[in-house]
C-alpha cells in the first residue's frame, strides 16, 4: 500500500504541473479493490482537499460502451439532452 500511497501521489504531482486537478478517480479498479486502499484514497484526498468521483452523490449515466461505434455518438448525444440538471457520472 505504501507504493499505491507514492503512485497516486506521484501523478496528482504531476497532472497538477499541467492542469487543474478537481478531483480523484480509481477508475475501474475500484476504491476498495484491495485492504487499505480506501484509506489510502480518502486520506489523499484530505490532503489535497480533492473530492473522490463516485462519492460526491453523482447519479450514474447509462453508458455506450456496448453501442455500435457507429451509433455512439447519435446516442451519447440523445442521452446527454435528456438528462435533469444535477452532478452525473
Amino acid at each position: 500500500m505504501e507504493e499505491v500511497d507514492a503512485e497516486w501521489r506521484a501523478q496528482i504531482a504531476l497532472a497538477s504541473k499541467r492542469i487543474k486537478v478537481e478531483y480523484l478517480d480509481a477508475h475501474y479498479l475500484g476504491y476498495s479493490a484491495y485492504p487499505g486502499m480506501e484509506a489510502i484514497i480518502r486520506k489523499i484526498s484530505r490532503n489535497n482537499s480533492l473530492p473522490i468521483s463516485g462519492w460526491m452523490g453523482e447519479k450514474m449515466v447509462p453508458g455506450v460502451y456496448k453501442v455500435p461505434v457507429e451509433e455512439k455518438r447519435k446516442r451519447a448525444e440523445v442521452m446527454l439532452e435528456g438528462l435533469p440538471p444535477g452532478l452525473w457520472l
